[in-house]
C-alpha cells in the first residue's frame, strides 16, 4: 500500500475468486513503486465492485470496469474512483473499446453478439451479431477487429454503422490483439491442443 504521487498511473483489474463478489481495482505508481489496492470500496460506501473484474479501460475522464459475472460495466471517475453510472443489459461482458467519443463496443462470452453502448447515457443501445465467445478488440482506420475464441477468424466491424463487413482467417482460438506503431495488428491464437500461433494483420486501406 502507499500513495500515488506521480501523474502516471497503472490501473490493474483484479478478478477475485469466482463467484465470491471479490472484484477490485488497484492503482500502481511506476515512479515510486507504490500500490493502492482496491480503490473502489472505500470510495463507494464500502460496497463491492462485483464478481470478476475482467478488464478496465480508461477513456476521457472515466474508468470503465467490465465486471464479467455481474453482467455490467461500472463507470468510475478516474480521480476519485466514485461510481458515476452502471451499464447493464449485458450477458457476460469481457472487453470494452471506445470507437468514438460517444460510442463503445463490448464483447461477450455467451451473447453471440457485441454490445453497442452510448457513452453519454451509459446505456446499451444495440448489438452486432457475432457467433461465439468474443474477446479483445482493436480499432484501426475506422474498423474494429474482434477476436473470437470459438472461431478461427478475426471479425471486422465498421465502427460508424456497426455493420460486420469482413472476417479474416487466422487460427482457432484468437483471444489477444494489439496494435503497433505502424497500425498493424498482432493476434495471438490458442490453436488446437498441439500448437498455438500468432498472426500479423496489415490494416492499411
Amino acid at each position: 500500500n502507499g500513495t500515488i504521487t506521480s501523474g502516471q498511473r497503472v490501473f490493474i483489474s483484479c478478478e477475485g475468486t469466482f463467484p465470491q463478489n471479490q472484484a477490485s481495482i488497484s492503482v500502481y505508481d511506476p515512479a515510486t513503486g507504490n500500490v493502492i489496492e482496491d480503490v473502489y470500496k472505500p470510495n463507494n460506501n464500502n460496497q463491492p465492485l462485483g464478481d470478476v473484474c475482467q478488464s478496465v479501460y480508461l477513456h476521457n475522464n472515466n474508468l470503465y470496469a467490465v465486471v464479467n459475472n455481474s453482467s455490467k460495466v461500472v463507470v468510475l471517475d478516474k480521480e476519485t474512483f466514485q461510481k458515476r453510472a452502471v451499464i447493464t443489459g449485458l450477458q457476460s461482458p469481457r472487453y470494452f473499446l471506445p470507437v468514438s467519443n460517444n460510442k463503445a463496443f463490448v464483447t461477450d462470452i455467451y451473447a453471440n453478439a457485441i454490445s453497442v453502448v452510448d457513452l453519454n447515457s451509459n446505456t446499451k443501445i444495440g448489438s452486432i451479431p457475432c457467433s461465439g465467445w468474443t474477446e479483445e478488440m482493436a480499432l484501426s482506420y475506422g474498423k474494429v477487429f474482434v477476436c473470437n475464441i470459438k472461431r478461427a477468424y478475426v471479425y471486422v466491424i465498421n465502427s460508424v454503422n456497426n455493420a460486420m463487413i469482413d472476417s479474416i482467417y487466422v487460427d482457432y482460438g484468437s483471444s489477444s490483439i494489439v496494435k503497433d506503431k505502424n497500425e498493424q495488428l498482432w493476434v495471438a491464437c490458442a490453436g488446437d491442443s498441439t500448437k498455438s500461433s500468432s498472426f500479423l494483420i496489415n490494416c492499411k486501406r
